[in-house]
């Protein structure tokens, strides 16, 4: 996930402020902040993934760049196909999908 510094901030502020004896809560702690990276944006636009992001995400050259509203994604090709590949099953997706209120 790349987020904008704005974001992170209320993610953030939000993950903070939760309850540190509940253990799913630091869980969510160590998963969202362990491996978060401060990039700068070249002048050209562009941001160096740290190494480790980079073995993590497989990233061996090629990438996919995915929106997700209020931020992006990054991933190898091979694993976003994989993972495409589960969303189509229509009877995951609705046992998935089923909780969301997506009423308009």
């Amino acid at each position: 996930m790349v987020l904008t510094e704005e974001i992170f901030q209320r993610l953030f502020d939000r993950i903070t402020n939760m309850n540190m004896a509940n253990p799913t809560a630091r869980e969510l702690r160590r998963l969202m902040f362990a491996n978060a990276f401060s990039v700068e944006v070249d002048k050209a636009g562009r941001i160096l993934i740290p190494q480790i992001l980079r073995s993590h995400a497989v990233l061996d050259g090629e990438a996919l760049i995915l929106g997700n509203g209020s931020y992006f994604e990054i991933w190898s090709p091979n694993l976003w196909q994989d993972h495409s590949d589960k969303q189509i099953s229509s009877d995951a997706n609705n046992e998935r999908y089923a909780t969301l209120d997506l009423s308009l």
